[in-house]
Parts: structure tokens; C-alpha cells; sequence
């Protein structure tokens, strides 16, 4: 800290303001491809009869113009949740029940044979086909003629003797590729649809995981320590004037001093102890007292809205962002003194893109406004700037 100035501080702030914000619009791409995600999993539920073809015209119909299609499209198809399980494990134990083809992984696809094991794969998964008997004998018959030019001896896999034992091993092959596809496609739709329910929480006002309420959350974290560190710099600059707001009444004992081997150890520890009996709202009530420009031109209300940054941030972090006592935060005669949005108790406090712009808007201005009064106002207290 002692090697940094108010204007270090306050670029460091504009940087992490920065860098929320390139985040939030990385969530936000991310959200927006949904689409093609649900997409390919449709695709995938449909090819295995988990979801019917078409099931979603009829359903959009009947739905809330402000629900989002994605979301609708999520919902439709976790209701399949049980199905997808249900069908995962099965194929999951066929698998595991079934051998693994000898050298299957040494067939290269461009090979003959690896165009045979593709193109009986192919044949199988046409119409969902069962009758191997027949397959068996299409492919013999069509390749029986050419077996001397097949050279089938150069795969050196022991069960390939002939053509027949060559179809035998493409079907076996076949069989197991397409049971491991479909264990494959169903793995990544149950990863997929728990990464999806994460982006749309994400990108809902009311959830608790929304990324705009998320990113507030870590803004004003990041504020607050801006806020607390302009105030050491403050303090070390005009200590004598400004010490005494912060601790009206407290006072030193001369034997403390014993503890302190210069002046300078003696105002860090006191501008430590007093820094940590305040919170941020202490804090911003104090500069205000004094006349520190926090806000925009003195614009109605701001100062009002920036404590209530404060209050939001509280309330969302203990208490899910329902507004209760302390956000409300009433004086003597019971009146709300930041309630600038009208809640009531028990209202939500939502945090949408507007708030969150006003949020930097309001901060940004706060922070501008302390580091010039550090900077070029030398910390005067009690004059308007």
C-alpha cells in the first residue's frame, strides 16, 4: 500500500471493473448458444426414440411469451431425465457384457476391412436391424467373389479366416461400436443438460446463480476494498484532521505509546484500528459529512443510491436478496433512509443489467470523486468541492 497512490488504486479498480465485466459477457455468449446445444441433444434423444420427432411445436404454443424458448426446450426435455438414466445404465451393462472385438482398435477405417465394419454399422443403424442373418449373407455374397484380392491374412487377426469369418468380425465390431456411440452420446447428454440448467439459472434475474447478480456480488467486493484503501492513503495524508471523525471518542492511554517506537508506527496501527471498526457505509457516511464529491455533479439522489449498493449487496449475501430490517435500515422515526426503490419488507432486491450499469455508474464516480480529493484537494475536510 505504501507504494501506491490514489490514482494506482483507482486504475486498479477500473481494471477489475474491466475484467467483471468482459466476464459477464463471456457468460453471456456462452448462455447464447444454448441453442445449439439443446439442438444437438434433440437430435441425439430423437435417433434413440427417448424423445419424439416434432414433440416441441404444439408445446411453444402454450407457453409464456417472456420464458425464454431455451428454457422451454430445457424443461421439455429433462422430463426425460428418468428415461435417459434408465437408458444409460442398460446400455451401459450391454457393454460391459459384450467382448471387445480382438485388435478393434488397430483396423484402420480406410482399410477394406474398416469399410466393411463401417458400412455394416451404416446397415444396422438404417432401421434399427436385428436380423444379422441376413446382413451376414448380403455382405458374403457381395464380397465372396473378390476374397483372394481381400488379403484378408494382412490384419493378422486370428479369427479372420475367409470372407465369412470377416463379415462375422465386421457384425461383432459393428454391434459393439454402435453400443459404445450411443453410451458415448448419452454420457454427454447428461453432462450437457447439467452444464445447460447451470447457464439458464445463470441467465435468470431471480436466480441465485445469475451471472449479473454474481458479478455485482464481486464488484462491490472489489469497491469495498478500493474504498478502505483510498481511506489508509486518505488518513496517512491528513491525519490530523480526518483521525478524529473516524474515532470521535476514543482515546489513548500515554503508556500505549511504549508499544510504538516511532510516530509513523504509532498513526498506522491507530489508522488500522480505526479502519477496522468501520464498514463501508461508515465510511461513505463520513466523506459525505465532509463534503467529498461521491457522487455525479451532486446528482439528486446518488448518494442515497450508492449507500443502497451497499444495503443490496448486504442483503443478497445474508439473506438471498429478500429485503429485510437492515436493508431497509430506518431512523429514529422509522423511516427507510436508502430506500430509494420503494421495497417493501420481504420484496425481492433484484439485480438486472440496468442496476448492475448503474452500480458502476455510481461507484465509478465515487472512486473518481475520493482520488481527486486525495490527489488534488490534499484531503481538505469540511469544504464543498
Amino acid at each position: 500500500m505504501k507504494n501506491n497512490s490514489a490514482n494506482d488504486i483507482k486504475d486498479r479498480f477500473v481494471e477489475e471493473q474491466k475484467n467483471i465485466e468482459e466476464y459477464l459477457r463471456f457468460l453471456e455468449y456462452k448462455i447464447s448458444v444454448l441453442n445449439s446445444d439443446l439442438q444437438k441433444i434433440e437430435q441425439l434423444l430423437e435417433k434413440y426414440k427417448i424423445l419424439e420427432t416434432g414433440y416441441r411445436s404444439d408445446h411453444l404454443l402454450l407457453q409464456d411469451d417472456k420464458v425464454k424458448e431455451e428454457e422451454i426446450r430445457y424443461r421439455e426435455i429433462a422430463k426425460n431425465k428418468a428415461k435417459i438414466d434408465t437408458r444409460l445404465i442398460e446400455i451401459n451393462n450391454k457393454l460391459e457384457k459384450t467382448s471387445y472385438p480382438e485388435k478393434l482398435n488397430t483396423v484402420d477405417i480406410r482399410t477394406e476391412l474398416g469399410e466393411l465394419i463401417f458400412a455394416i454399422k451404416e446397415k444396422i443403424q438404417e432401421n434399427n436391424r436385428t436380423d444379422f442373418k441376413a446382413i451376414r449373407q448380403e455382405f458374403v455374397e457381395r464380397l465372396k467373389p473378390h476374397e483372394k484380392e481381400l488379403r484378408l491374412d494382412l490384419y493378422y487377426i486370428k479369427s479372420i479366416e475367409n470372407v465369412e469369418s470377416a463379415v462375422n468380425y465386421a457384425i461383432e465390431s459393428a454391434n459393439y461400436l454402435i453400443l459404445k456411440e450411443e453410451l458415448d452420446d448419452l454420457l454427454f447428454i447428461v453432462g450437457s443438460l447439467k452444464h445447460i440448467d447451470i447457464m439458464i439459472k445463470m441467465s435468470s434475474k431471480d436466480e441465485q446463480l445469475s451471472s449479473v447478480r454474481q458479478g455485482f456480488i464481486l464488484f462491490m467486493t472489489v469497491f469495498d476494498a478500493t474504498i478502505f484503501d483510498l481511506m489508509r492513503i486518505a488518513l496517512n495524508k491528513n491525519f490530523f484532521k480526518l483521525i478524529g471523525f473516524f474515532g470521535k471518542n476514543d482515546k489513548i492511554s500515554l503508556d500505549t505509546l511504549n508499544n510504538y517506537n516511532t510516530f509513523d508506527d504509532l498513526k498506522n496501527s491507530l489508522i488500522e484500528e480505526q479502519l477496522k471498526k468501520k464498514y463501508i457505509k461508515d465510511v461513505l457516511l463520513i466523506l459525505e459529512k465532509i463534503n467529498v464529491n461521491l457522487t455525479e455533479d451532486k446528482k439528486k439522489d446518488d448518494f442515497a443510491k450508492l449507500v443502497e449498493l451497499i444495503l443490496r449487496r448486504n442483503v443478497h449475501i445474508h439473506n438471498r436478496g429478500i429485503v429485510d430490517e437492515r436493508y431497509l435500515d430506518k431512523n429514529i422515526k422509522e423511516i427507510p433512509q436508502f430506500n430509494v426503490y420503494g421495497f417493501e419488507l420481504d420484496d425481492y432486491a433484484r439485480i438486472d443489467n440496468k442496476y448492475w450499469k448503474e452500480a458502476i455508474r455510481l461507484s465509478k464516480n465515487c472512486v473518481e470523486g475520493i482520488t481527486d480529493w486525495i490527489e488534488n484537494k490534499n484531503c481538505i475536510v469540511g469544504v464543498a468541492i
